[in-house]
């Protein structure tokens, strides 16, 4: 039972091992040299966001029941009051 243990751990260091000497393979969805700056404020708690195929980004601003939409012209707007 004893080396039943041992290898265990023995095999388990292997993998741990191997699980942190892989190097991700991610790619970035945006320009790394992008900045972060605010569109808008006033909200009372947002969440989402999602966009649809043309790059408007719509999320939600749960306590005042809105759906909003900023689009690709840089405006936003309401896109529902339905949230």
């Amino acid at each position: 039972m004893e080396k039943i243990k041992v290898l265990f751990l023995v095999g388990m260091c292997f993998i741990i091992a191997a699980l942190f000497s892989c190097e991700p393979q991610v790619q970035m969805p945006f320009d790394e040299q992008a900045e972060v700056s605010q569109i808008a404020s006033g909200f009372s708690f947002t969440e989402g966001p999602t966009a649809n195929s043309e790059g408007d980004v719509y999320f939600t601003d749960q306590p005042n029941n809105l759906i909003l939409r900023y689009s690709v012209e840089g405006k936003l707007d309401t896109f529902s009051t339905e949230a």
